[in-house]
């Protein structure tokens, strides 16, 4: 998963996205916060953190038949 893009200067990191491959891989209660930010060459760079739980094994998408 490569959320940035040289050529095209993207620096969005889509949180959606995130959310649903983390949803897919068996992960629920997905929330965001942001925590930080880094400034480089002036450019703004947000930090979040991804916090969520992992399912119980009957609820994972690996396990269902």
């Amino acid at each position: 998963m490569n959320h940035f893009d040289a050529e095209t200067s993207t620096r969005d990191f889509e949180r959606s996205a995130l959310a649903s491959e983390l949803a897919a891989t068996g992960f629920t209660d997905v929330v965001f916060r942001d925590c930080h930010h880094i400034v480089r060459d002036g450019v703004n760079y947000p930090l979040f953190l991804a916090i969520c739980r992992l399912a119980r094994v009957d609820d994972r998408p690996e396990v269902k038949s």
